[in-house]
């Protein structure tokens, strides 16, 4: 048997004194129904294949999309009207050569 020491609130600490013989039986009920419940929560982590977190990293935002994703769009139909923007001066390709060049002093 193992000991674990947690902090509760003295209202918790009221509701679980009744049940204190039971307390290990109850910690074993609730996780077993938050395991169930949650597919975050294991009993025993197993290591996750880049894949899967890959795919949780997308789930919650964390990263863009990948690249065939990004190729599947680009390959949609109506992207494939898509003309570059025609404006007036300097191309920004001009712009950043040049910018470079004021920067190395050529």
């Amino acid at each position: 048997m193992e000991t674990i020491e947690i902090e509760i609130s003295s209202e918790l600490y009221q509701r679980l004194r009744p049940y204190q013989k039971e307390l290990a039986h109850i910690l074993e009920l609730g996780l077993g129904r938050l395991e169930e419940t949650s597919p975050l929560v294991t009993a025993t982590p197993s290591p996750a294949s880049p894949e899967q977190v890959i795919a949780v990293l997308h789930q919650v935002g964390t990263v863009g999309a990948d690249m065939t994703t990004i190729v599947a769009n680009l390959n949609l139909p109506d992207n494939k009207s898509w003309r570059p923007l025609q404006t007036s001066g300097q191309s920004a390709s001009e712009i950043i050569i040049q910018q470079r060049r004021e920067m190395t002093g050529d």
